[in-house]
């Protein structure tokens, strides 16, 4: 139970109970080298950034980050909860997607 007074009146409630509950989430450190060729092999002039793919299942990689600045090559992918996560990074220029990295995995506590 709780009792406040304020020198004058007081008052008390409870007993109650409290139950706490542990809630831990993950992250995932995600680094990558940066394209500097098109697949024709000319230079890549254009690249305005990334697409970070991630998901509870490899092949349903059903969620989204997008980062529009190509000087990034790193980026923390917090607030995971327990169990395993995949990833995957595309390169944007002028709009277009490139193909997906390959796929990896974390398994979050």
């Amino acid at each position: 139970s709780i009792t406040v007074s304020d020198g004058q009146v007081t008052r008390s409630i409870g007993p109650f109970d409290i139950a706490v509950t542990q809630f831990s989430t993950g992250s995932a450190m995600l680094s990558w080298v940066p394209p500097t060729l098109n697949t024709d092999g000319s230079v890549l002039t254009n690249l305005s950034g990334f697409i970070i793919s991630f998901g509870r299942s490899a092949s349903a990689l059903d969620q989204t980050i997008t980062l529009s600045n190509a000087s990034i090559s790193r980026y923390l992918v917090e607030n995971l909860s327990s169990g395993t996560w995949y990833f995957m990074v595309k390169a944007v220029a002028n709009g277009i997607e490139s193909t997906g990295s390959g796929i990896a995995s974390k398994t979050a506590p």
